[in-house]
């Protein structure tokens, strides 16, 4: 019972990977070995590319960088949904890497109450994220905040997906496509799972990206086929993308 407890307490709280102002080397929390390589590798070649680019004015460029969130779907770095941020930080030896906060989800949420509760876990991660940057920020506090936000909720029904019995249908021909439905099922419910399945299918293998600063009344969202390319991350850096 005290092991199982422990794993959930473990699954609600988000993992951590990356540069910490307080720590003198790259540290890591909750998070799986092959999601850490993949972003390990990602960022390490964005940033040689971005300096590159970039040249005297990288560091610059770096440290204004905003606060990123995403999501990235089934077909990135594995099976799952990740929900996190990543932003600029350093560790306490002047050595610059970014920081990435991230939660995986079997599936993404979909109803208002889920939406409302992803949006202030964003808000709250942010801050958390935001606050290892503050003069005397510690290991301790930035656990402490991460552990306090609040859980993400579960899509309001939880029998998705449907089994494979009940699933739509689909009929494709050259120019159109049609869905068969089993008898029984109401209109209502044929709409809902033919929107969620062309979402979900849409998704698949792609990141989600939007700044949390923007200019005042601009909102931003981008959309690109995997993780951003090497070639594409002095975007990110410049708040560009």
């Amino acid at each position: 019972m005290i092991a199982l407890a422990t794993e959930h307490v473990a699954a609600a709280v988000p993992g951590w990977f990356g540069k910490l102002s307080c720590l003198g080397d790259f540290a890591s929390r909750r998070l799986p070995g092959d999601f850490m390589r993949a972003c390990d590798g990602w960022l390490a070649s964005g940033i040689e590319t971005s300096r590159a680019q970039l040249g005297d004015r990288w560091l610059d460029t770096y440290l204004t960088s905003p606060l990123w969130r995403f999501a990235w779907a089934p077909g990135v770095v594995d099976a799952q949904w990740w929900f996190g941020v990543l932003m600029p930080s350093v560790d306490k030896v002047g050595r610059y890497f970014p920081l990435l906060v991230a939660l995986p989800r079997e599936r993404a949420p979909h109803d208002g109450e889920a939406l409302a509760r992803l949006e202030q876990w964003f808000a709250e991660v942010s801050e958390a994220a935001l606050g290892t940057l503050h003069a005397g920020a510690t290991l301790e506090r930035f656990e402490a905040a991460l552990h306090a936000a609040v859980p993400l909720a579960d899509p309001a029904d939880p029998a998705e997906p449907l089994p494979p019995e009940q699933q739509p249908e689909e009929l494709q021909w050259i120019n159109r496509s049609a869905w068969r439905f089993k008898p029984g099922r109401s209109l209502r419910d044929c709409l809902r799972d033919v929107v969620r399945q062309e979402a979900t299918r849409r998704a698949l293998g792609r990141t989600l990206w939007w700044p949390q600063r923007t200019r005042a009344g601009e909102n931003r969202l981008t959309v690109v086929n995997g993780l951003p390319a090497a070639e594409s991350f002095s975007e990110l850096l410049q708040g560009a993308w």
